[in-house]
Parts: structure tokens; sequence; C-alpha cells
């Protein structure tokens, strides 16, 4: 035994050199096991908090779905339903547009019926391999009814906002409210079918990043967030085409032009974009009378821009200024350095200049930007206008290369052929007021088709027919020569030249070598 000494430590033995490999190889053995323990506990973990947030998704989509559903039947059984039997006198213009909508509705029912009972089949055997995106992929398809439902949904949100004051209408509109709508009227469960189709991308959203790339749903669900994704896009786009649209009419019987400027705003190609309050002023009189600088609310049009006084009414608006996008000459835009929001813009007329003052930020940047675009898109029709003129010359250039060098200068200058015709027995005489002379221009295509029918003779131009056709043809003037006509001899000439000397190429035969 080894005694250890105070104050020193005693040596150790080293160890042999199998005993050390046995060591190493255990320890390494143990480390990398706790390590592949480490990653599989990690991997199981994560995959347990997807799933548990999968199936949060899961039952958050029934649920949302069966509100849903109980809605459209609320809106269809004690709204639209019963808005049918009333007078067409009390409704006037909504009766048509509620009509529609409602079969619109009974339609999108009738899906969403089918879609809750499917996803309620899932979840009473949910498991983390159950599927989920066989039904969205199939809801994708169904979700593009909606469109129809927002064209009509805007003309009839315009009618109940005009129409706010009647009292008879918004008597029969309470009536109908029960019990079981909450408190909600006819806007709000109208509204519903738009609000939902966001909702679906958000839940779908959520549900592809919370399954893992491996799962078996995957692929289902990828494919058919980008298809709802492309469907509300286009559903959204119909919707602001539509309120703009309703604006746009809203505007038109709003707004009041004076007399000397008889503006129609309601014109098919008109696209309402926007509307923010402003301070106006002109540096020409306005109506003649005085010059302008007044805070006034301005109307964005696609071609037009309209300065409205505000009025206490609120039902009419009178224009006091119109800018018509064809008659502004210059577009400046002065914004701080610090700033990318322009705080003034000037525009240039013939007859003077305008400066807007105080728009918000976003009208501001909005404005500049479709002068910048509508300046591009000048500047590419320019470009496109001229390459189409330096391709009309060139196809010209090559065109007149087919032709001997004496005839390309009359080509290129579209010379037409003057013909002169002498009067016979059945033509009447010219009177002296009349041209003695009648002008025919030949194409390039009749040029063609001539050189390659007719025949050419010393002073006319004749056809090869028949000799039925021509003891049935009537009699044909005469033709003086004309400059045309030794220009057609000359070309006669040269072809047969050339015609003579292709064909002495060919008799000759080539001499034999002398052996």
């Amino acid at each position: 035994s080894t005694v250890a000494m105070p104050g020193k430590i005693p040596k150790s033995k080293p160890l042999a050199k199998e005993s050390a490999d046995a060591f190493y190889s255990d320890a390494s053995i143990m480390i990398q096991s706790a390590f592949r323990r480490y990653v599989a506990t990690k991997e199981v973990n994560k995959q347990r908090s997807m799933f548990k947030r999968r199936t949060n998704i899961a039952h958050e989509l029934r649920e949302t779905e069966r509100t849903y559903v109980n809605n459209l039947r609320l809106l269809s059984e004690a709204f639209l339903i019963p808005l049918e039997n009333v007078p067409a006198k009390i409704l006037a213009d909504l009766q048509s547009n509620l009509h529609l909508i409602g079969s619109i509705v009974k339609v999108i029912l009738s899906y969403h019926e089918i879609i809750l009972k499917k996803i309620e089949e899932r979840l009473d055997t949910w498991s983390p391999c159950t599927k989920l995106g066989d039904i969205f992929m199939e809801m994708s398809s169904y979700l593009k009814s909606y469109t129809q439902y927002v064209a009509y949904y805007q003309p009839v949100l315009r009618v109940l906002r005009s129409r706010k004051n009647d009292a008879q209408l918004q008597q029969i509109l309470s009536n109908l409210i029960t019990e079981n709508c909450r408190g909600k009227g006819l806007k709000d469960f109208l509204i519903m079918p738009i609000q939902r189709l966001p909702r679906y991308n958000m839940m779908l959203e959520d549900l592809v990043r919370k399954t893992d790339e491996r799962h078996c749903d995957f692929a289902n669900l990828s494919a058919a967030h980008k298809k709802i994704v492309a469907v509300c896009e286009h559903v959204e786009e119909t919707s602001d085409h539509a309120s703009r649209i309703e604006k746009k009419m809203e505007l038109a019987a709003k707004i009041v032009f004076p007399k000397d400027q008889p503006i129609v705003l309601a014109e098919p190609h008109r696209q309402f974009l926007w509307n923010a309050a402003c301070i106006v002023t002109t540096s020409f009189p306005v109506n003649k009378t005085h010059l302008l600088k007044k805070k006034t609310t301005m109307y964005a049009f696609s071609d037009l821009f309209v300065f409205c006084e505000d009025s206490s009414k609120s039902d009419s608006q009178k224009a006091i200024l119109t800018l018509e996008l064809e008659n502004i000459m210059m577009f400046r835009a002065f914004r701080a350095v610090e700033t990318d929001v322009s705080k003034t813009i000037m525009v240039r007329l013939e007859h003077g200049d305008v400066k807007i003052e105080e728009l918000p930020p976003k009208p501001s940047k909005d404005l500049e930007d479709f002068f910048v675009q509508h300046a591009a898109e000048n500047l590419k029709d320019e470009e496109a206008a001229a390459n189409e003129r330096r391709r009309t010359v060139q196809i010209r250039r090559n065109t007149s290369e087919l032709l001997p060098t004496e005839f390309r200068e009359s080509t290129r200058s579209r010379a037409g052929t003057q013909t002169s015709f002498q009067p016979t027995a059945s033509t009447p005489a010219p009177s002296s007021s009349s041209k003695s002379r009648f002008s025919k221009t030949i194409s390039s295509k009749s040029l063609k088709r001539t050189l390659s029918v007719g025949k050419f003779s010393k002073d006319r131009i004749t056809k090869s027919v028949s000799k039925e056709e021509i003891s049935s043809a009537p009699e044909t003037p005469s033709i003086v020569k004309s400059r045309t006509t030794d220009r057609l001899q000359n070309l006669s000439d040269f072809m047969r030249r050339s015609n003579k000397r292709s064909t002495t190429l060919r008799k000759k035969k080539p001499k034999k070598e002398k052996s």
C-alpha cells in the first residue's frame, strides 16, 4: 500500500495503451448516445408542440365555421326571404340587388354546410396523421362564387347608406331583427361573407406553418394555401373595383359643376382613385371672377381632378376647379430634405399655375406616383411609335432593293403610274372643267402580278387571255405612251436579256480536256 506523505500528491501509474483506447472508445459512445437522445427528445417535443397547435387550429376552424353557417342561415331566413314579400314601392332599387344576393347566399350556404360536415368528421377521428388539406383544396374552388356576391354587395350598401333617413325602410329593417340576431342588423350580416375570406387565409397560413414538411398533409396544405391566396386577391380586387364604381356613381349624383363645364363623372372609362382635403391656389381667375386660394376637398379620378368647396349640405357639393389630365403641361413636387413626402405640388396649365398644399402624406405620395407613372407610359408610347416608324422605313428600303437600280427611286417615293385614256365613240368627251387625264396608282402587288402574268409591248400592256374572253370582252380604250410605260419597257428588256443570258449559259457545254 502506498502511504501519502503530508504535502505531497501521489503519482498515478500510467495506463496501458490497450486500456486507454477502450476508455476513450466507451466515452465517445456515451457522448454520441447522449447527443442523439437530446436531439430525439427535442424533435419529439417539437412534434408534440406542432400537433397541439394544429389541433387548436382545427378546433378553431370547426367553431368559426359553425358560427358562420348559422349567420348565413339567419341572413337568409331572417332578412332576405322576408324582404322579398315587402312591396316594391318601398324597396325601390333595393329589391333587384337583394334578390340576387339572396340567391348567391343560398349557394354559399349549401357549400359551407358540406365543408362543415367534413371538418366535423375529421375532428371526430383526429390524430397526428389526420389530413385537412384536401378539404381546403375543395374549398378553394367554392370560394370563387364570392366574386359575384361582392359585385352585388356594394350597390346594396350604397343604397342603404343613401336611404338611412328613410323612416319607413328603417322601420321595416328594425322589425326583422330577432333575438337570435343578438342586436345585429342587415348591414352586419351582409358584410360577414366578405370578412370570412381573410379569416380562411390566416388560419390556413398558420396551419401550414405548424405542419412539418415531412407530414403527409403538407403538400396539400401548401397547394390549397396558394389557391386560396389567389382567390382572396381576386375577390379583393373585385371588391375594390366595385367600391370605386359605387363611389364614382355617388359623387356623380353629389357634385354640382358650373354651367359652362358640362362634365359627366359617370363615364365608363373614368375610375375614382381617392379623395383628400387640401388648400388650392391658382394664378388665374376662376369662373372669370377672382384668383382662388381656398380649403377644398380634392377628388382624384383617372383622367380628372375635381376641387369642391365644403358645403353644409351633405347631399351636394359645388365644384370650384376642375383639372383635366390632358391639359396639364408640367408637374412639380417640392419636399423637405428630411422627408420623402411632398409638401407642395405645382401643376402648370396653358393659362396659369395651380398650387396644391397641405395634402395628407398618403394622398400626396399617390398623386406624385400617379404623375410619374403617367409620364412613363407616355414615354413608352412615344418609343413604340418611333420604333414603328423606323421599322416602316426599313421595310420600304428592303422592298425597293428587289427591283433594278433605275426603279428603286420610284418605288421608295411610291410614285403612281399615270395612264392617259383617249375618249372613244362610247366615251363622252370630257368637259373643260374636268381633268384631261385620269391618274391610276399601281401598287407593288399589282406590279408583281403584271410582271408574272402580263406581256410587255411597245406602247401597251396586254394580258394572256383565251379567245372566248377576247370576243366577249368590251372594247378597251387605247393607252398613250407615258413615262411609266417606258420604265416598264426597260424592265421588260432587262428581264429578257437576263433570261437569254441564263439560257445561253445552260446551252454551253464544258470543253473536254485533251488527253
